[in-house]
């Protein structure tokens, strides 16, 4: 069959993608937020740091259940210790006026 056809190549699907590019300034505005340990076990203390103060951190379950808040007072950097069931979570960080950032935490 495959000798039949000959080694001419078939084009079966064509694909075509977008990307948004984002200006410099845009970039170089976004807060960085750093939280570590970024896999943890239940119980343990987990730390978050931002170039910019943080208020209130948001936990949401992949089904984007909340499942956690943490409030404090603004700081650039918080630690506290998080009892959650295993699995994957997302980490909304958020000042006064706005979010700063998510990022994915795994709980062992």
């Amino acid at each position: 069959m495959y000798n039949e056809e000959g080694a001419d190549p078939v084009l079966i699907k064509e694909v075509t993608t977008s990307t948004f590019v984002q200006s410099v300034n845009e970039a170089e505005n976004r807060p960085q937020i750093q939280m570590y340990p970024s896999v943890l076990s239940s119980g343990e203390l987990l730390r978050i740091s931002s170039s910019v103060a943080m208020e209130k951190i948001h936990i949401y379950s992949l089904s984007g259940e909340l499942v956690h808040v943490q409030s404090f007072s603004p700081f650039k950097e918080h630690g506290f210790h998080l009892s959650l069931s295993a699995g994957v979570y997302l980490v909304s960080v958020k000042n006064k006026n706005s979010s700063l950032g998510v990022t994915k935490l795994i709980i062992e």
